[in-house]
């Protein structure tokens, strides 16, 4: 890392000798002439089996910003919850996991629309857009009510500001993206989406500032606006805006975040 005043992501792996009671990590900076900043420092204690489970958040290819499929156990909060892990949910005073088996989906993520929500910490998703600062959400939705109520998204407002970029459940069952661009939240793009079976969800910003969601083959009515995009420094949240409202009811699977305006028939991206 020398030389260097960018953020860089740093992980080291160690096996701890057999009966070992406790560990600890220092972060040093040496023989330099500067200064050096350490953010989001993690410590954690897993099994070998689990580490090979808490990779399934990392981004695939480089396009790829997060993939969070809901097939392994990264999703259970009696393991997770807790351990500040990369990926972290809550499931309620029930505590417990949030996947349920789906006769058409598989393994998927199951929000009960009151406390259900997961986290994935700020650090793990990367809200650098491409140079065109274009973007794409594809999940799968099986919403079992309409809103309002939060799908996903990493979004920060406050005051007269916003940054960042979310997807949303409307009142009258409409999926519903907005990006914040220059401070401050685009006007949304939509498009109608069923209540009770499973439908294709792909929200995209195009290099040129176009909003466009498209659900099941079908897109909405484009919405155009260009500006600087505003990267948002909260977690990215599933279920729940930041973890405290507007609840989700329903289920989720494959969800996919790309750094590129992908079209709706890639289906080598998104299938």
């Amino acid at each position: 890392m020398d030389g260097t005043q960018d953020w860089q992501r740093l992980t080291v792996n160690a096996t701890a000798p057999e009966g070992a009671a406790r560990a600890r990590l220092i972060l040093r900076s040496r023989d330099s002439e500067g200064a050096a900043w350490f953010d989001d420092a993690e410590l954690m204690r897993v099994d070998e089996a689990t580490f090979e489970k808490l990779q399934t958040v990392a981004p695939e290819t480089d396009r790829m910003v997060l993939h969070l499929p809901f097939t392994a156990d990264v999703a259970d909060h009696s393991r997770f919850a807790g351990l500040n892990s990369p990926i972290s949910a809550v499931s309620g005073a029930d505590g417990g996991t949030l996947l349920q088996r789906d006769e058409t989906r598989g393994t998927v993520l199951a929000l009960d629309g009151k406390d259900d929500f997961v986290e994935v910490p700020h650090s793990y998703v990367d809200d650098v857009l491409s140079p065109e600062e274009s973007m794409t959400l594809s999940l799968w939705l099986n919403a079992q009510r309409p809103g309002p109520a939060f799908i996903c998204g990493k979004i920060a407002e406050g005051g007269d500001e916003a940054k960042g970029y979310k997807l949303e459940l409307t009142e009258d069952a409409k999926v519903r993206f907005s990006v914040a661009v220059d401070g401050a939240l685009t006007p949304a793009a939509e498009q109608q989406a069923p209540i009770g079976r499973w439908a294709h969800v792909i929200a995209t910003r195009t290099p040129d500032g176009t909003l466009t969601v498209t659900v099941d083959g079908r897109p909405g009515e484009p919405v155009h606006r260009p500006g600087a995009y505003s990267p948002s420094p909260r977690s990215f949240y599933v279920g729940a805006d930041y973890g405290v409202k507007s609840f989700l009811q329903g289920r989720i699977s494959d969800l996919r975040v790309f750094r590129e305006a992908i079209a709706a028939d890639d289906r080598d991206a998104l299938d």
